[in-house]
Order: structure tokens, then C-alpha cells, then sequence
């Protein structure tokens, strides 16, 4: 008979030896764990079973050369479970330290009605059973469904050439059956037994967060590694070379730790793993020590420690030699001398730092954390603590912790070899503190200054504005009115001089305006739906007949310009690709348009003038990460030199001033286009030949959107949005389409867009100082459905409350004594106090809407967040005013 028969003789007689033995008869079987509980590794814990093997099969009493239990017997001993004791786990994640014997591990999982829901062929549960431990040498793995025969399912380990960091079985639970698992796992190396069974996308998203905090981790110390190595070429120093060499091997041993490099190296790995780990473990002990006696100077304090120091690192090197004869005891003996090697130099750093080296506190600190550190993991070795995933984490997180204190005893060690140096330029920089000190005064003087200044700039622009806006309001509004009335063609002539140079005063206010909020970085931008066509349409529209006045001289006759014009043909051309509805800033966009073409028509005396309006795609201008849109005003105008056209977007700049001083203008048009352009995410640019015309170009992003479900109201919209005669001072908010929501400027709708029936007449009260705005409102209230009444300041308004009910008030802002704010607040006190005695005669609570003749955006903004129902600007048209009041009344 062979060895091999006598084996599976012996193996079948002890079997059925165990078989005979009364008291087994009492063994409790594993309860099943249902399927749908998975989840954790503690969800498995109470479930586990295991014994040791009961012939003598161990890993030491058999060859190196010779493998895992024979299937035969590993089978057989399956079969005689039934009458063996199963024990359960001592603990969770059990470590079982050093044994001799292998041990057999039985689990029971019934699969859930639900499984099939969650696999991909629909018939059972795909799980994961795993064994997190690397050093195991040998896993086999045995499966039995229901009352089926067992059968060998896999083989895992080191030994078995899979090339996983630790051992993983794939598995399927099928729906209401009883499936049993038998592990039996031999190895030399500490047998611990940290497994969990998981459904499969459960464990590989937890094995992906455990490998990037682990990577994290050791890819922090690898990075100290390589920082340290950059220092010693810079320094020279040894300390940061040793330093070096001990992060790098603490590197290796943490990757082989975990298993991270048997996936890239399986052939490598099978019969060396546990050598190689314990050469990267004691190389870190040993570098770590020959440091530790560098850095501190331990010879200069006394020779003995430092002899002593360095013995205990030349045995690190001698026990690497051992490693090669017998790594498995040795494995054992590195455990033990783990921690003799951490109490033993433990006490170096603290005696050095006790004679006065600052930097040995970090040593101190680092040390104290390593008998926690090591000695976990040498419990856990030899089975006195659970070998779970804190035990494992710990030794990394120490790990990095303690690099990183002893990173900073570097720091410190530098800090203090520069101390000499410090105090010597601590005079210097105390001096040079002073002179910062007394600039920073200087700096914070010139800064008061210039706020002072700022303000002083933005108060005179505001009442500038208002006291220029104020007697323009009843200008215009006259003019328009005496428009109104009968008037021979020399009358007419009059009124359109005043018409024209009251609008061309309100444009240069809007520059200036325009221009100091550009500087302050106060400008608004807006992001709305609008229609470009109808956009374009209104250009063409207002521009044609500019072009045409011009030609027939009537321009030059009213303006008196000298410069004598010929017909300009004004063309505008869009391809086929350009969106009618985008996303964008309508106001800006028709003011940037307004300028370029009026000044392209301002220095064009013949030829033509054409705006080209294209998209472009990303391919062709890779710079834009969007569609592109191109719209180019070309004129055969004057043109500029090569140093007019580097300077043209310079305020105040004009290319050909006598020309310009000839044809009018501030200087401030293209300067602002321009800043508006990079506002809204684009560019504006310029070219040009003297004496053949000028081109400038439009790119903005384009960025196309769904027309709107009204498209005819959606028309009326765009066109107020384009409206060239809106009222740039208050940021031409009023550009668009809007409402009479509260704190909002009012945008006047077409009246015609209003029936007779909506058309009702309200009671109105008119609050201003100025006695020619407050005969303007009478006048523009004398004809229609409305009544107004007239009150020349706060108090006077507060009367007319108190007598008569109002539908809405139109309040101005600046007055004095009582200012529109203070009476406001008044009038909502009253209304406050006795609701029903001011409802309007609708039986609504009045509106309060500020007509003022404010335009920067603080006082704007200070309207906003007054509470008003609504707000408009000075100068406005009547017909403006009417529908503006009339859009009020219908939406209140």
C-alpha cells in the first residue's frame, strides 16, 4: 500500500473515530443566514462555524513541495461534519495567532425570494464571500447545494496562483435553497480569520473606498519620501537621505501588507511573499533606527546608548539573514522583537530632549504611539485580539501619523539650526516693519482719500443727474406735448431741435453714467429670452431713416452740420444659420449696435454701411467652447491710421477730431461698447484703412433657446427690449419686457395692445417740487380716462390722503424737507393704521410709484429696497407714463 492510501486510510479511520464518540451527538449545526441580511461582516459572524482539522493534515507535518489536502479526504471529512463539534467564532474578525493545524470554517446561506431581482440572469443572488488576509497560504473552498453531494468549488491563497490582494470566492445563492459553504484554510503565517460575504456590487464599492483610503494613505507617505530626497540634494544632509530610505521601505512593507502588488506580480509573490514582507519590515526598522541615532546626535550625549542604539539595528540585518532559512519562524520571532525594539529605544529621545535638543520631542511623541501601534498588531498576531479592519487601519493611520511628526522634528531641527540667523536679522526686519507700518498709514490715508474722492464723484454724479433730468423731464415733456398741437413747418423745425438736442444731452448723462459704473464694477448685465430678428429689425428700422435724412440734407438743415453727405445705402445681411431666439442681454446688445452704427453713419459722407450677422461653430474658432455670434458693422467712411485705430476704445479718444468735433459726439461710445462686449463674454475688435472705412466686429456667445408660446406677444417684448430711446441711466434696466412687481422698474406695454374695457380711469395722486414737472403731469393726465391731483411735496400729499382715496401715487424721490422716502413711509403708516379708509375706490391698497430722476445704481437700488410697487425714470414720454400706469392698474 502507498503513502497516499495510508494517508486516506488514516484520514477515513480518524473520521470515523469522531464518528463513534458519544458526546458529539449534542453538536449544534450553523443556522442559515437569509440572503437579503447580507451586508456586513458582522452580519455573517453569528452564523460561522469551525473546527480543527481532525487527522494530522497540518501545513508543517507535510513537505513544503506538497499541496493542500487531497480532495478525497478534504471531502471525506465534509461528509463526517454532521458528528463534529462546531464551535463558534472566540470574536469578530477571530484571529486564531500561530497554528499548526488547519482549520475548517462552515457557513450556511439560504438564498431570499428577492434574489433573482437582483442578479443578471435572473436566478439567483451573486455574492462575494472574502478573506481579508493576505498571508494565507492555503484556502480551499468546498460548496454543497441543498442535500447534493459536497464538491471542491475553489482554491485560493498564495499558493493557488490567483492574483488577488486576498482571497474572494464568487458565488450565486438561488432562490429558497440552502447553499453550504467549507472553507479550510491552512497557513504558518498567523491564521487570521477576517472574512465577509456581501452581494457583489456591495463589496466592490466597499474594497474601492478601502483601497483609496489605504492608497491615500501610503501615497502620503510617498510623497514625504520624495520631498525628503529633493532636500538631501539641496542640503546634502544624511538625515534626510536615512529619512528617505525609511519612508520607502515603510512604503513597501504597508503595500504588502495589504496585498496591493500580489495582483501585478502573482508568479513572484506565490513562494516568496511572506520573505519579502519581512525584509521591507525589518528595513524600516533597521533605517528608522540608524536615523533616530543620526538626527538626535545620540553619540555626542553618550556613546553607550549610541552602541546600544546601533546593535539593535544591526540585528534587524541579521534577522533578514535568518528570514531566508526559515521565514516562517522567522515571522514569529520578528513579531516578539517588534516590541522589544520599541521599549528598548524608546528612552533615546527622551533622554536626549531631557539634555536640551528641542527637536527630540517629536521623536518622543512619534515613539509613544508605536507600542499602541505595534503591540495591537502583535496581539492580534498571536490571537489575543480580533483582527478586524480598525486593527488593520490603525497601523496605517499611525503609520502616517508618526512620519509625520517625525517630519516635523526635521522641521523643527532646520528651525532651530537657523535660529543664530534670525536673531540676527530680527533688528532688520523690525526696522523695515516700522518703514512697512508707517507706508501702510501712508497707503491707508491716500485709500481714505480716494474713497472720499469716489463718493464725492458718485454724489455729484447723482445730483448732477438729477438736477439735469429733472427741468429735462418738463423740456421733453412739453416739447412732446407742443408736438401734439398745430404748428407751421418753421414751429415744427423749433420743436425738433429741442426734441434732438434734450435726447442728445440725455445720451452724453447715460455716457458718463455708463462709464463711472463701468469703472466701479457696479454695471448690470442681464441674462433674459429675447429675439434677435426683432432686435435687428428696430435697427434697421431707426438707422434706415437716419440714413435717409441724411442724404436728403434734412439732418445737416435742422443740425446745421457742415459736412456735406451723398446717399448711403445702409444693408443689413444675416445667413440663413442666425437664431431669432437667444439668451443674452437685449438692452446691451442694442446699445453697443446703436453706437457703432451711428458712428459708422456719422463718418460715412457715401457709400454704404452693412451689418453682417453670422454663427460661428466651435470648430471654427476653437478658442469659444460655444456657438459664436458675429455681427460686423463695415462702413467706406473715413477710416483711421494705424495709431487712431490702436487707441480707438480709449474714452474720450475720437480718431479725426475735427472731423468728429464736425459731426458730434463724446468720445465715450465705443469705449463703453467695448467694456459691455467683455461684460457679456465677448470681444469687441476693430479694423481699419485710412481713407476706405472702417469694420468693427461683434463676437459675443450664442446660446439658443426655445421661442416663447405666445410668439406674437413675444414680438411686442423683444421689440421694447431693443427700444433705442430707453433710458440707459438707471443700467437700462427698463429694456425689455417687465411688470409692475414691487421694487421693480415699470416698463411701459403699447396702449393699443389694451381693449376699451380694460382702458378705466383711476384717481391719481402726483407728488413733486418742481412746479414745471407738476404742470407736465396735468398736462399729460388732461386728456383720458385719468384724474390726478397735484401735491408740491410731502406734507401736501399727506393732506390730499387724508381727503380723497387714490388708486396709485406717483411719488418723486428728492425733495426737500420731506423727502419722497419719508413720505412714503408716512402714507403706508396711514394705510397701515386704517385699512379701509385708504382702499382705492377698486377697493384695492393704493400703489406707490416712484417717478424720479435718480440713475445711479445706489440710489436705484436704494429704491428697490425701499418697497415700492414699481419705479420710473425721468425724463418719460406721456405716452410712456400712460402705459406704464395703465400696465399697474391691470396687474394690481
Amino acid at each position: 500500500m502507498s503513502g497516499c492510501d495510508l494517508s486516506r486510510a488514516a484520514v477515513v479511520l480518524g473520521i470515523a473515530a469522531v464518528f463513534c464518540l458519544p458526546n458529539v451527538l449534542d453538536a449544534r449545526s450553523p443556522q442559515c443566514v437569509d440572503a437579503s441580511q447580507l451586508g456586513s461582516a458582522a452580519t455573517i459572524y453569528s452564523y460561522l462555524r469551525y473546527f480543527e482539522e481532525p487527522v494530522g493534515s497540518s501545513v508543517s507535518s507535510r513537505p513544503p513541495s506538497r499541496g493542500p489536502l487531497e480532495n478525497e479526504a478534504a471531502l471525506a471529512i465534509i461528509a463526517g461534519i454532521p458528528a463534529i463539534e462546531l464551535l463558534e467564532l472566540p470574536h469578530e474578525s477571530a484571529s486564531f495567532g500561530f497554528r499548526e493545524k488547519a482549520h475548517w470554517f462552515v457557513l450556511c446561506v439560504k438564498g431570499d425570494d428577492q434574489a433573482a431581482a437582483f442578479s443578471g440572469d435572473g436566478d439567483g443572488r451573486d455574492l462575494v464571500l472574502a478573506l481579508h488576509n493576505t498571508f494565507l497560504e492555503y484556502v480551499d473552498v468546498y460548496t454543497r447545494r441543498g442535500d447534493e453531494p459536497a464538491r471542491f468549488a475553489a482554491r485560493l491563497g498564495l499558493q493557488s496562483g490567483t492574483a488577488q490582494t486576498w482571497p474572494i470566492f464568487h458565488f450565486k445563492a438561488e432562490p429558497q435553497t440552502e447553499h453550504w459553504l467549507y472553507l479550510r484554510v491552512d497557513s504558518r503565517s498567523p491564521l487570521r480569520f477576517s472574512a465577509s460575504l456581501d452581494p457583489v456590487l456591495d463589496f466592490y464599492r466597499d474594497q474601492s473606498f478601502l483601497n483609496y483610503l489605504i492608497g491615500g494613505i501610503i501615497l502620503s507617505i510617498l510623497s514625504l519620501a520624495v520631498y525628503n530626497l529633493i532636500l538631501y540634494f539641496q542640503l546634502g544632509d544624511a538625515n534626510y537621505l536615512l529619512y528617505f530610505l525609511f519612508l520607502v521601505v515603510l512604503t513597501g512593507y504597508r503595500l504588502l501588507f495589504h496585498g496591493l502588488p500580489v495582483p501585478f506580480f502573482p508568479d513572484v509573490f506565490r513562494e516568496n511573499y511572506l520573505l519579502i514582507t519581512l525584509i521591507f519590515a525589518e528595513l524600516s526598522t533597521f533605517f528608522i533606527l540608524r536615523w533616530m541615532l543620526v538626527f538626535l546626535n545620540v553619540r555626542a550625549y553618550s556613546r553607550r546608548v549610541h552602541r546600544l542604539g546601533s546593535l539593535l539595528a544591526w540585528t534587524c540585518l541579521l534577522t533578514i539573514a535568518f528570514a531566508f532559512i526559515d521565514p516562517f519562524t522567522t515571522n514569529r520571532v520578528i513579531a516578539i522583537k517588534a516590541l522589544i525594539v520599541i521599549l528598548l529605544s524608546a528612552p533615546v529621545p527622551i533622554y536626549v530632549w531631557r539634555r536640551g535638543y528641542r527637536p527630540a520631542l517629536w521623536f518622543i511623541i512619534a515613539f509613544a504611539m508605536a507600542p499602541v501601534n505595534i503591540g495591537a498588531l502583535v496581539l492580534a498576531s498571536f490571537g489575543y485580539l480580533p483582527f478586524d479592519l480598525f486593527i488593520r487601519l490603525s497601523v496605517d493611520i499611525t503609520s502616517l501619523a508618526q512620519v509625520l511628526l517625525l517630519s516635523l522634528a526635521l522641521a523643527d531641527r532646520i528651525r532651530l539650526s537657523d535660529q543664530t540667523h534670525r536673531d540676527e536679522l530680527a533688528s532688520r526686519v523690525q526696522e523695515r516693519t516700522r518703514e512697512l507700518q508707517a507706508e501702510v498709514e501712508l497707503r491707508g490715508v491716500a485709500q481714505e482719500r480716494a474713497e472720499t474722492a469716489t463718493r464725492a464723484r458718485e454724489d455729484f454724479l447723482a445730483n448732477m443727474s438729477h438736477e439735469i433730468r429733472t427741468p429735462m423731464n418738463a423740456i421733453l415733456g412739453m416739447a412732446d406735448l407742443l408736438e401734439e398741437t398745430t404748428l407751421d413747418e418753421t414751429q415744427t423745425e423749433y420743436i425738433h431741435t429741442f426734441q434732438r438736442a434734450g435726447r442728445n444731452l440725455q445720451r452724453l448723462l447715460n455716457d458718463v453714467l455708463d462709464i463711472s459704473r463701468v469703472d466701479s464694477g457696479a454695471l448690470p448685465i442681464q441674462n433674459e429670452n429675447f429675439d434677435l430678428h426683432a432686435l435687428l429689425d428696430d435697427l434697421e428700422r431707426i438707422h434706415s431713416a437716419a440714413s435717409r435724412e441724411a442724404a436728403s440734407g434734412e439732418y445737416g438743415r435742422r443740425s446745421g452740420d457742415p459736412i456735406k453727405r451723398s446717399a448711403v445705402d445702409l444693408v443689413f445681411e444675416r445667413d440663413a444659420q442666425t437664431p431669432r431666439w437667444i439668451r443674452g442681454d437685449a438692452g446691451r446688445l442694442s446699445q453697443i449696435l446703436m453706437n457703432l452704427l451711428s458712428n459708422a453713419l456719422k463718418f460715412t459722407t457715401s457709400g454704404s454701411v452693412r451689418v453682417a450677422t453670422r454663427v460661428v461653430a466651435e470648430s471654427e474658432r476653437p478658442e469659444a467652447k460655444t456657438e459664436t455670434l458675429m455681427i460686423s458693422v463695415r462702413d467706406t467712411g473715413v477710416g483711421m491710421s494705424p495709431t487712431e485705430l490702436a487707441r480707438i476704445f480709449e474714452r474720450f479718444f475720437q480718431s479725426d477730431v475735427t472731423y468728429a468735433r464736425r459731426a458730434g459726439g463724446s468720445g465715450l461710445g465705443l469705449a463703453i461698447s467695448h467694456r459691455l462686449a467683455e461684460l457679456m463674454g465677448g470681444e469687441l475688435t476693430a479694423t481699419s484703412t485710412e481713407g476706405e472705412g472702417s469694420e468693427f466686429r461683434l463676437a459675443l456667445p450664442c446660446v439658443r433657446v426655445a421661442p416663447p408660446m405666445d410668439d406674437a406677444n413675444a414680438d411686442a417684448a423683444s421689440q421694447a427690449a431693443s427700444a433705442p430711446d430707453s433710458d440707459p441711466g438707471s443700467g437700462r434696466e427698463s429694456d425689455g419686457r417687465g411688470s409692475g412687481n414691487a421694487a421693480a422698474p415699470v416698463r411701459p406695454q403699447n396702449l393699443a395692445q389694451n381693449s376699451p374695457e380694460e382702458t378705466i380711469g383711476a384717481r391719481i395722486l402726483g407728488v413733486d417740487d418742481s412746479e414745471d414737472n407738476r404742470e407736465l403731469l396735468r398736462h399729460y393726465f388732461r386728456k383720458g380716462p385719468h384724474r390726478i391731483d397735484l401735491a408740491d411735496g410731502g406734507p401736501a400729499a399727506i393732506e390730499c390722503f387724508e381727503r380723497d382715496r387714490y388708486d396709485l401715487v406717483l411719488m418723486d424721490i428728492q425733495m426737500p424737507g420731506m423727502d419722497g422716502f419719508e413720505t412714503t413711509r408716512a402714507l403706508r403708516g396711514m394705510i397701515a393704521a386704517d385699512p379701509e379708509r385708504h382702499t382705492s375706490s377698486r377697493g384695492r391698497t393704493t400703489l406707490i410709484v416712484a417717478l424720479t430722476a435718480y440713475a445711479t445704481e445706489r440710489e436705484v437700488g436704494a429704491i428697490r429696497d425701499f418697497g415700492f410697487d414699481g419705479y420710473l425714470q425721468k425724463p418719460i414720454s406721456r405716452k410712456d407714463l400712460l402705459a406704464a400706469i395703465e400696465e399697474l392698474l391691470l396687474k394690481a
